[in-house]
C-alpha cells in the first residue's frame, strides 16, 4: 500500500475491485474500507476475536461477519501481484521510471495490460481492476 491512509480515489478503486469480483478474504491483519454516502471512506484493521480497529478514530469495535457486505478488502501490493499471477497474467516489466513513477506491464491470453502510478500499489490496483473488467468482457 502507498501509505497507512489512502485517498478516497484509491479506496474507491478498492471498492470497485470488490464489486467486480476481487477475492474478499477477511482475517486478522487485513485492512478493510467502508464507504459512507457523501462522507467518503473509513479504514479499519481486522483484529482477532471478531473485532476491528478504526484507523480514523482509534476505536475498537465488534465485527460481525454478517456485516462484511458493507466492507471491502484493501489489498496490499503482495495481494495484487498474487491475484494477477493466479489469473494468468505474466509480469513482463516493473520499472521505477526516473525515480518518479512506477510502470508495470503484464501479458496474458487476452493481450497486454499496463499500469502506471506514483506507487507500485497504484499501478497494480489499476491493472487488477482492468484485469477483472477484461474477464467479465471476455466471459460475456
Amino acid at each position: 500500500m502507498s501509505s497507512l491512509y489512502l485517498s478516497n480515489d484509491q479506496l474507491d478503486l478498492c471498492e470497485q475491485l470488490k464489486q467486480i469480483g476481487f477475492p474478499q478474504e477477511i482475517s486478522p491483519g487485513v485492512h478493510l474500507g467502508r464507504g459512507f454516502a457523501d462522507l467518503g471512506y473509513e479504514q479499519f484493521v481486522v483484529l482477532p476475536a471478531e473485532k476491528i480497529l478504526s484507523l480514523f478514530t482509534g476505536d475498537i469495535i465488534e465485527f460481525n461477519p454478517d456485516q462484511s457486505d458493507y466492507f471491502f478488502v484493501i489489498p496490499d501490493t503482495e495481494d495484487l501481484m498474487q491475484f494477477l499471477y493466479v489469473e494468468d497474467y505474466d509480469c513482463e516489466l516493473i520499472d521505477f521510471e526516473d525515480g518518479r513513477e512506477w510502470s508495470v506491464t503484464f501479458t496474458t491470453a487476452y493481450g497486454m495490460l499496463s499500469g502506471r502510478g506514483q506507487t507500485l500499489w497504484d499501478a497494480l490496483i489499476f491493472c487488477s481492476v482492468h484485469a477483472l473488467e477484461n474477464q467479465k468482457e471476455y466471459a460475456a
